[in-house]
């Protein structure tokens, strides 16, 4: 009966290897997951030049918060701070600081380093200039090649990379790295991401970013080529990259755009998401720009559901108390919601002055931007190679970094470290962070296990049940073992070495009789008890727990026999008598 139970088993953990080999990330020793840290940095101006935001290039010189890194160009390197940007793909330095938006972006645009070509022994001139043009301002550049180091490749900069160096610009204090989509889709030659890959810094055109909170300064960080498995809850969502949508009226360049299904929200002290009438279309994920944009269909009922004032810019003012309260702005992906706080949804534009990170979008179309007030709350990995999209709720419990490989569904297989308190407890976490097919092949062997104990107590029962009916039936005892009980009784009191004892035997008392002996006085002794007509034959040989049974049933035996035994002794008469 084991044996095929035991081959089932050996089959389902062999069919659980191979789903594991055919499941698990492939790691690479090639490349390692190159990580570090975003600046968060404010940017600080009057509420009145919160504009519109342009359709075509990414970046608002209006935002109030921006993200940056750091890069080192030229030979000897020149430390240049940039503003991270998913929605261009261009990198270019060097904006003019004297028609930056403020006075303090300009301090700032002078802090941020200066790339002089004219320093660097590996620069050179590619002689093509190009104008970039933004919603407010722009910049005219000209290209060049230098060596650029990444932060993290110190001992491995990059060589002959091509970017822009800016002649003049209007309205932005830093330069910009775009990291959307670059060679064969946008431009003729690598941006960044392109060369990391191409120069054997990361396996694939992918990368993931966290911003972390609004009210922390160290909190973000982006990896090319990889995942940091403690920024993230539950598994990651995967999403088709969509292609280039209509924009003023033309197709636009590629972008990360994905489908939005819904939007709603959550108010506070409720349980019951408020989902917004037609909020299903097509959203663009934005790092460069702090806001949000909607269709004003979905603005107004944010100003109903926040009773928000409509100021002079067309933000949505609300009080700055909101932000303590437990509500929710909702956003679902097909089976994914991210839940983004009023604390990281409400932006402090001036002190006790708070707006909703939203703003009205021009257009006839349908369309979402979602910036830096949706992306706070999420896990992003953009896959170029694949073009592929993965989120999820975004959470900090530490670092663990891990590669990404070029493998379609890569970014799919890592599952978040981190536990979000509003999600159920532990179930519901080991069920959002396990693919279905996980779930079955636990459940298979589960029920294998639960059929293998129900055999086994049934097996035990009936070897039970076939010992008690040869009690009841008196099967005589015709083997060596156990020994019968006049055999036992002939070996004497001392029963603790054997190995079984009768369990039924005479219940007749032992009798004293009285003969005469060579004396001629009276000898009490005691009578054998009759040997009993059948004994217990065990069908198997007893375990260790039950021998010990056994000799405590002996024990028993022999403290009830030792009365009898004493009795048997000849009794000598007082010779007064």
């Amino acid at each position: 009966m084991m044996a095929p139970v035991i081959r089932v088993l050996q089959l389902v953990l062999l069919a659980g290897i191979v789903v594991l080999a055919l499941n698990l990330p492939e790691v690479s020793v090639s490349a390692t997951p190159l990580s570090f840290p975003l600046v968060r940095t404010v940017k600080k101006e009057p509420r009145s030049s919160i504009g519109k935001r342009d359709d075509y290039v990414s970046l608002t010189s209006s935002a109030t918060v921006a993200y940056l890194i750091r890069l080192q160009i030229g030979t000897p390197p020149q430390p240049v701070e940039v503003i991270l940007d998913t929605g261009s793909f261009e990198l270019w330095v060097d904006p003019t600081c004297a028609t930056a938006a403020t006075d303090g972006q300009r301090e700032k645009c002078e802090l941020a380093g200066e790339y002089d070509p004219r320093f660097s022994s590996t620069f050179t001139d590619r002689n093509t200039t190009k104008h970039i043009a933004y919603g407010k301002g722009g910049a005219d550049i000209r290209y060049a090649s230098d060596s650029i180091i990444v932060p993290g490749t110190d001992s491995q900069p990059l060589q002959d990379v091509m970017f822009g160096v800016a002649t003049f610009s209007t309205d932005i204090a830093w330069g910009i790295a775009g990291i959307g989509h670059g060679n064969g889709f946008n431009i003729h030659h690598n941006n960044l991401v392109d060369e990391l890959h191409t120069q054997g810094i990361t396996n694939s055109r992918a990368f993931s970013i966290a911003l972390g909170s609004q009210y922390a300064t160290d909190d973000g960080v982006i990896i090319f080529g990889g995942v940091d498995t403690k920024k993230f809850v539950g598994k990651l969502h995967q999403f088709p990259n969509l292609p280039p949508q209509v924009e003023d009226n033309s197709i636009g360049p590629w972008r990360y755009w994905l489908e939005m299904n819904a939007m709603g929200i959550t108010k506070p002290g409720s349980t019951i998401e408020t989902r917004y009438t037609t909020s299903g279309m097509p959203a663009l994920l934005d790092t460069g720009s702090t806001w949000s944009y909607f269709p004003q269909r979905i603005v107004d009922e944010l100003q109903m559901d926040f009773n928000a004032t409509i100021g002079e810019d067309g933000s949505l003012d609300v009080p700055c108390s909101l932000r303590s309260e437990p509500g929710m702005v909702d956003f679902t992906f097909g089976d994914l919601t991210i839940r983004v706080p009023y604390k990281e949804f409400i932006a402090e534009l001036e002190p006790n002055e708070c707006s909703l990170g939203v703003l009205p979008r021009s257009g006839s179309r349908d369309r979402a931007i979602l910036g830096d007030s949706f992306l706070r709350s999420v896990y992003v990995v953009y896959d170029q190679t694949n073009m592929n999209l993965y989120m999820a709720p975004y959470a900090k419990c530490g670092t663990s970094e891990e590669t990404l490989s070029s493998e379609p569904g890569a970014a799919a297989r890592f599952v978040g470290q981190c536990s979000d308190p509003a999600a159920g407890g532990f179930f519901h976490r080991l069920y959002t962070s396990m693919d279905i097919w996980w779930f079955i092949l636990a459940a298979l062997i589960l029920l294998l296990l639960m059929l293998l104990v129900l055999w086994l107590l049934a097996k035990n029962k009936e070897e039970k049940r076939g010992a008690y009916k040869q009690v009841a039936g008196g099967v005589p005892a015709s083997s060596s073992w156990p020994r019968p009980l006049h055999q036992i009784h002939e070996a004497g009191p001392k029963w603790h070495g054997s190995p079984a004892v009768p369990v039924a035997a005479s219940t007749s008392s032992t009798k004293a009789s009285t003969s005469p002996t060579s004396s001629g006085g009276p000898v009490s002794r005691a009578r054998r008890p009759p040997s009993p007509s059948w004994v217990i034959v065990p069908t198997t040989r007893p375990s260790v727990v039950e021998h010990r049974r056994l000799n405590a049933i002996i024990d028993d035996l022999d403290g009830m026999c030792k009365p009898s035994i004493q009795n048997m002794e000849p009794k000598i008469p007082d010779e007064k008598e």
